[in-house]
């Protein structure tokens, strides 16, 4: 019976054995791979797949680590008073994703900012909390050397693509800027928080191979950071080089001083590209990433403030809303106008719209907590400190042997004898071991340098998830380091902390299973959308509807989705009535099942997300095509840009657009409607007035107004207006052409031929540019000029029978119309619409 029962507890140890292992394999895994890791099958090749690969692997940590409590009959726990202020921010920010203006997009991320959303943080922390309460003090070494690693892979790919070296085989990342952190602004930040780190390894007493290990690590940060060349990057180096010369002074016993220039050195080199604004002739250049100013970015918070959004915002993720809501009328006088920006100007000033005052002061307290907290450790002395700490670690492990009964404490003893080294003799080694090295010390200080280097960072830059992973990590090895104590629980089977555990192991395991469905959900989602937007890509509409469909009926809470559907349904109208292989009734049928599938989706996209300033833009763009095909489309598309405009007050478009619909609108009514027409044009141009008096340089606007000008017949008036859209960019080929074509009708033909003569210049086969050029070329009695002109014309159209005829004209020398009359002169041109929110 006793060996019956030995024989059962060998098994359970060896199975707990593996359940840790598991548990420690799968946080380094993480570790190693987050910063590098991507796939290339989702639209957002980056945060969206990390955050797959993090909750897949923080939850096979806790699962592990949960059935090893339950094997070994007790449940081990290292207190860290980080848990507090950690865990008030998490709960802020689940409350602000609750109350949130799209609480699905807040909660989950994508089509948010992957890296804003409740999920990325719950697990961030957990993955925080599962580091400390998995390993030891020198797996805690083991994953920052890991993070080296990764982080050296991150930095010679960056580096590489670069300088045009793309050995990743996909069409996305044949771009300079690509690399697997993020931004390269951000990859940059990235390397100078990692800096300190390796400045401590390389002056601890580590041999020979590691030192050249990191330095090459640090030799690859730098040469990044010299390729970048980004202010804030060299701002974070100078504070991460000074906090390693201060605290390496500090820490002199363990901090070989020889080793002190390094940082120094770095300082040196850090100041000079700072305020020199010094660069390398001859490297390449990175691509130039758009971000708001720090003021645009502060004011927008500041606005937020002052709203009903003060206290918990408008949700994590959800900047874009708040930037359309509260950006400057001003904002529309840069070239960037158009822009709505995700993010603000730095990750602190993304959280106070979003998350409002509560998150903002939960996040700055778990910095402070962190600070404070290695600013305490580092003041101790190391005998106090790094052998307390581990002797205490060790002892631990003997109690919750022992605790665990005879018979489990000595199968454990006859495990560990039979790998050749028992309990005793390995705290001994472990202890002398310790006393000779100094690398737990510098790890401190790196560490903490290097905390400090990425909060600085999150006020004067944005973020990503790689960061923010960068930052949990550290903020887990300075917990796992200064840990004063833990606690075991013993897990009786009748007891109430057995009961209680097997009842939460239950919850975590059901709550772990839901999180795989739904991501896997989300996943397969993704990979049919991305699918579809790579087939319309390639023109291939049909086989794009499905794919989207697809990605709707596995994910209909994704807005994004809704919106390109209906997109893609009406981009595919007119292929469905131009096919011949079908008849004429089977087209019209398509034809209403696709109108039907575009107003009924974007319809949903709008009731799903009303706050989300793209889908009534969307919205507005479907009704606005089906003017004249659908009855009441006209007053669907204003309302819908109506309500665009009440969410983004600042952007002239919605105006611009609304007077469109409405000059479409005037356009469908009968002469017997004068009275009614002129309402309509007048309402358009009140629409103009005030899109004009948002931004004065929209060019499509004074178009538009002069077109209304036309209709009105005041033709000075007009003219004025087109002069001035066409002033506003003089390269503007169709600019140019919409002038000449309007003194073109206007009667004055040599000013026509002017500016018509401009616009081929600028565009040498505008064929409708160079068909009223021959025109006018004709008025002026230019015969030759107006024949060689309309040759190119026919050369451009072969089958146009109408300017065939009209070069025939010439040639014979009659007048180019010539038995064709004035209908072969085009009438006052519309201004054709495009799709608001592509592609995401």
């Amino acid at each position: 019976m006793v060996n019956t029962n030995a024989e059962t507890m060998k098994k359970n140890y060896k199975m707990a054995e593996i359940c840790e292992k598991i548990s420690k394999i799968s946080i380094y895994i993480l570790v190693f791979l987050l910063p590098i890791f991507f796939l290339p099958w989702t639209s957002n090749v980056l945060d969206f797949n990390k955050q797959a690969l993090l909750m897949f692997l923080v939850s096979l940590t806790i699962l592990s680590r949960l059935m090893k409590a339950l094997i070994s009959g007790k449940f081990e726990i290292t207190f860290s008073w980080l848990y507090i202020p950690l865990a008030v921010f998490v709960v802020v920010y689940f409350i602000s994703s609750i109350f949130s203006w799209w609480p699905y997009g807040s909660f989950w991320g994508w089509p948010q900012p992957t890296g804003e959303s409740f999920m990325t943080l719950f697990y961030l922390g957990l993955f925080a909390v599962m580091a400390v309460n998995t390993l030891g003090k020198k797996e805690m070494l083991n994953i920052a050397i890991l993070a080296c690693f990764s982080g050296l892979l991150a930095m010679l790919i960056g580096i590489l693509q670069v300088f045009g070296k793309f050995i990743l085989p996909f069409n996305f990342s044949q771009d300079a800027g690509f690399n697997t952190v993020g931004t390269m602004n951000g990859l940059a930040i990235f390397s100078a928080g990692i800096i300190p780190l390796i400045i401590a390894f390389i002056a601890s007493g580590v041999k020979k191979y590691f030192k050249i290990f990191f330095a090459v690590c640090l030799a690859m940060a730098l040469a990044l950071l010299v390729l970048v060349n980004f202010p804030t990057a060299w701002i974070l180096t100078m504070l991460g080089s000074t906090l390693a010369i201060t605290f390496g002074c500090q820490k002199r016993e363990s901090f070989e001083g020889r080793w002190i220039i390094l940082p120094m050195f770095i300082l040196a080199l850090a100041s000079m590209f700072f305020f020199f604004k010094f660069s390398l002739p001859g490297f390449p250049s990175t691509p130039i990433e758009l971000s708001i100013s720090q003021r645009a970015g502060f004011d927008i918070a500041k606005e937020a403030l002052k709203s009903n959004l003060a206290i918990i915002g408008s949700g994590p993720g959800t900047f874009a809303y708040d930037f359309s809501k509260f950006k400057s009328p001003d904002f529309n006088q840069t070239q960037f106008w158009n822009i709505r920006f995700g993010e603000g100007s730095s990750k602190i000033l993304t959280l106070i719209p979003t998350t409002g005052i509560l998150g903002a002061l939960s996040f700055l307290g778990l910095m402070g907590a962190g600070v404070y907290y290695g600013v305490v450790a580092l003041l101790k002395k190391k005998k106090n400190w790094e052998l307390g700490s581990m002797n205490h670690e060790l002892e631990s492990d003997d109690a919750t042997t022992e605790a665990a009964g005879p018979a489990t404490a000595a199968v454990a003893a006859s495990a560990v004898a039979t790998t050749g080294s028992g309990r005793k003799s390995s705290k001994k080694t472990i202890v002398q071991k310790l006393e000779g090295t100094t690398i737990f010390t510098n790890l401190g200080v790196g560490v903490f340098a290097g905390f400090i280097v990425l909060c600085v960072a999150y006020f004067l830059g944005n973020s990503n998830l790689s960061l923010d992973f960068l930052w949990f990590l550290f903020v887990a090895i300075l917990a796992g380091l200064y840990s004063p104590f833990k606690k075991t629980i013993l897990l009786k089977s009748s007891s109430l902390a057995g009961l209680g555990t097997t009842f939460a192991l239950t919850v975590v395991f059901i709550f772990c299973l839901g999180m795989f469905i739904m991501e896997g959900q989300r996943y397969a989602a993704e990979v049919y959308y991305t699918k579809g937007e790579q087939l319309i890509q390639q023109g291939k509409n049909e086989q794009a509807i499905a794919a989207i469909e697809n990605a709707v009926r596995i994910n209909p809470s994704s807005d994004l989705y809704l919106r390109e559907l209906s997109q893609t349904y009406l981009n595919n109208i007119n292929e469905a009535l131009a096919k011949k292989d079908i008849t004429q009734e089977q087209a019209s049928q398509t034809a209403k099942a696709l109108i039907g599938g575009a107003v009924n989706s974007v319809k949903a996209a709008t009731d799903l997300n009303p706050k989300n300033v793209a889908n009534w833009s969307v919205r507005g763009f479907v009704y606005q095509n089906l003017i004249g095909v659908v009855g009441a489309s006209g007053d669907w598309s204003v309302k819908a840009y109506e309500e665009a405009l009440n969410l983004e007050p600042a952007n002239p478009y919605f105006l611009v657009q609304s007077a469109a619909s409405t000059i479409k609108d005037a356009g469908l009514l009968g002469e017997d409607k004068k009275t009614e027409k002129a309402q309509f044009i007048e309402t358009a141009r009140v629409y103009l007035e005030k899109a004009i008096m948002l931004k004065q340089d929209y060019a499509l606007a004074h178009l538009q107004m002069a077109l209304v000008y036309e209709v009105q017949e005041k033709k000075e008036e007009a003219l004025n207006e087109m002069i001035i859209a066409r002033n506003i960019n003089l390269s503007d080929s169709d600019l140019a052409f919409q002038l000449g074509a309007m003194l073109y009708r206007q009667g004055d033909y040599d000013n026509a031929v002017l500016e018509l003569g401009r616009t081929a210049a600028l565009s040498p086969n505008h064929s409708n540019a160079l068909y009223l050029l021959s025109l006018s070329y004709d008025k002026t009695g230019k015969k030759d000029n107006a024949t060689e002109t309309m040759k190119k014309v026919v050369s451009l159209n072969p089958d146009n029978e109408q300017v065939s005829k009209i070069l025939e004209n010439l040639k014979a020398g009659k007048p180019a119309l010539s038995g064709i009359g004035d209908r072969a002169v085009p009438p006052a041109p519309t201004v054709e619409e495009e799709s608001p929110e592509g592609s995401k």
